[in-house]
């Protein structure tokens, strides 16, 4: 019977994503977390009674957790974790928008801030450089969310981590820029509520009024059609330009990133030559499809 699964594995993916419980690193996982630690903490006599009075308590205390979460005791987890260790490289808006090759990056912190403090379109914002101050450099972020549907953890809450590494191994190796789900419509439901960008940098800065923002430079993705494609049953995007054909650009507030994308070249029918890798095909080509079936969540939210 297990042979004969094989069989439907193709058309179940393309139904329902990748199976359940396929890998087996989800299981070695779990023995760690409900054999190997416990073991650790026992004192080695007779264990298996400790091992289930620890996995016992461990179940206890993650329920009084969540318990203590919903009556408002402790504050929640399904948000962004708060950044790592700022990088010593760009502390100022000049510095950082001259390292990442954005002259408009000034005029795009105007904007976010406009928006950040709800001020009117019809009036002019302009922010100085003495109200911004210092800024913090970061490489990447972690977000946790909910995720019922994935093996996760306690509260079936999900941890991934975004790059936005400018070299990700020495100094002469490549970027690593990860494509991310931003949302923007909370009125819609899935990909209607969500646009495709990939982000360039994380940096957060003091305001004037004595708030911390946390910031997101971000590549705008455009949808190719308003429905997914009926071949794949994929969304299609492709990178955002403006009229003059520059990139379409902004900075966002961090808690709008929803959770990483991945995205998959639209090779066509050519041969894909041999200098295109995963470090420059975001940069290669202009059409890509949105990746459903690289978890239960991812498929959940681009169907």
């Amino acid at each position: 019977p297990w042979q004969h699964s094989l069989v439907h594995y193709q058309s179940m993916i393309r139904l329902f994503s990748a199976p359940n419980g396929l890998c087996t690193s989800i299981t070695e996982s779990k023995h760690i977390t409900a054999v190997k630690k416990p073991w650790w903490r026992s004192n080695k006599h007779k264990a298996l009674g400790q091992i289930l009075w620890t996995n016992q308590r461990l179940a206890q205390l993650a329920a009084a957790r969540t318990d203590f979460e919903h009556r408002g005791m402790l504050s929640s987890r399904e948000e962004y974790a708060p950044l790592p260790n700022a990088c010593n490289h760009a502390n100022t808006l000049p510095a950082l928008s001259i390292k990442l090759g954005i002259t408009e990056l000034p005029g795009l912190v105007d904007k976010f801030l406009s928006k950040q403090l709800e001020l009117s379109t019809c009036h002019s914002f302009h922010c100085s450089l003495t109200e911004i101050g210092r800024i913090k450099v970061f490489h990447s972020a972690t977000v946790t969310f909910v995720s019922p549907s994935d093996p996760s953890g306690i509260g079936s809450m999900r941890r991934e981590q975004i790059h936005a590494i400018p070299s990700w191994h020495r100094i002469s190796t490549p970027p690593w820029y990860d494509c991310a789900f931003v949302s923007t419509d909370n009125t819609c439901d899935g990909m209607l509520s969500m646009e495709i960008a990939r982000v360039l940098c994380f940096f957060s800065f003091v305001y004037t009024n004595g708030t911390t923002y946390t910031c997101t430079v971000v590549h705008w993705f455009d949808h190719i059609a308003d429905h997914p494609d009926e071949l794949t049953g994929m969304w299609m995007v492709s990178p955002s330009v403006l009229d003059n054909g520059s990139q379409n650009l902004a900075v966002i507030p961090l808690d709008s990133i929803v959770r990483g994308a991945h995205l998959l070249p639209i090779f066509g029918d050519e041969r894909v030559p041999e200098y295109i890798n995963f470090h420059n095909s975001l940069d290669m080509y202009r059409g890509f499809y949105i990746n459903r079936f690289a978890n239960h969540h991812a498929f959940e939210l681009a169907s």
